[in-house]
């Protein structure tokens, strides 16, 4: 059995639960530290992926996107550390793809949450 996150869960019966264990606490730091830089060069609205945006503690966008665009990130319970480091400077949207979003100006970094549903500022 696993969650939202793909991290597996060990269950009573299971043999060799510390291989599935640390498994699980890779998954976990990665979700909370490790860091994705993407390309956002097409512009327009750019989907992350599951396994992009959910086991990825850090979202760093690059590319020179043509005009403002929009990122959508999973309908997931989920804190994101977001950095626009687009060039030409542009600014991004973060949300769901029917949810609300917050705007990532130029050159910033955003610490957000997504609450299932939108996606909202904490700082």
């Amino acid at each position: 059995m696993a969650n939202n996150f793909g991290i597996p869960e060990v269950t009573t019966s299971q043999s060799q639960k510390e291989g599935r264990v640390n498994d699980a606490f890779d998954k976990i730091i990665k979700a909370f530290s490790k860091q994705l830089e993407k390309s956002v060069a097409a512009g327009g609205t750019i989907a992350l992926t599951n396994e992009e945006s959910l086991l990825n503690g850090v979202l760093k966008f690059t590319g020179a996107p043509a005009a403002a665009l929009t990122v959508t990130v999973p309908a997931v319970q989920k804190l994101y550390v977001c950095l626009n480091a687009t060039s030409p400077l542009r600014n991004i949207t973060v949300k769901t793809p029917s949810g609300t979003g917050i705007t990532i100006t130029s050159a910033t970094a955003r610490i957000l949450y997504c609450d299932g549903t939108n996606v909202i500022a904490i700082v």
